[in-house]
């Protein structure tokens, strides 16, 4: 069985985007990119909603080509862009063909089987909605955090769903960052 794993950043205090829905607080360094090139090799598709693949239309199908990106933003569009996509969105009625192997996805139906499929990882890019919808259905496995060193005090946390988790590592980064990867306990396997 293939396993769900969440990647996101949130603020030391459990925020997962600002007032503003933006994260501005996010380190993100050489090593962050480092981080998603070791993911990435871990997983073959890509789960979003709908809201964080209208904002990633406008960033990462150009980034793949972008010769003022990083090289590691590079990479990570150019995986993004070749990776099997699914969006989970109930309102939109067709992929934008800018970005190819896109599959909307209706319901978490959809995905349970996915995840029962044969195949590498799915990798679930963000999206504090979606962090939360596939929290309370059971299907987040694992968890990949990077905790910045901010306190923002206010903003929306990343998960406000109960979930027990074993940790599975933790790596500090030379930003402050730290990288923390659980396995999400679920009931059926106590």
């Amino acid at each position: 069985m293939r396993r769900i794993v969440l990647y996101m950043q949130q603020t030391l205090d459990g925020q997962g985007a600002d007032p503003a829905n933006t994260m501005e607080w996010a380190n993100v360094t050489q090593q962050t990119w480092d981080f998603a090139d070791e993911l990435t090799a871990t997983v073959d598709t890509t789960v979003i909603g709908r809201g964080l693949y209208e904002e990633f239309l406008g960033v990462w199908p150009a980034a793949a080509t972008n010769d003022a990106a990083s090289p590691g933003m590079r990479n990570l569009a150019r995986w993004l862009r070749d990776a099997d996509k699914r969006v989970l969105t109930r309102t939109l009625d067709a992929p934008d063909p800018i970005w190819p192997n896109t599959t909307f996805v209706r319901d978490l139906e959809e995905l349970r089987a996915l995840r029962d499929a044969p195949g590498k990882d799915l990798f679930v890019a963000g999206g504090i909605g979606i962090a939360n919808a596939l929290a309370r259905a059971g299907l987040l496995d694992e968890l990949w955090l990077h905790v910045n060193p901010a306190v923002i005090g206010v903003g929306r946390p990343l998960l406000s769903e109960p979930l027990d988790l074993r940790l599975l590592e933790a790596r500090p980064l030379e930003s402050g960052v730290v990288v923390l990867h659980y396995a999400v306990e679920h009931e059926e396997a106590r």
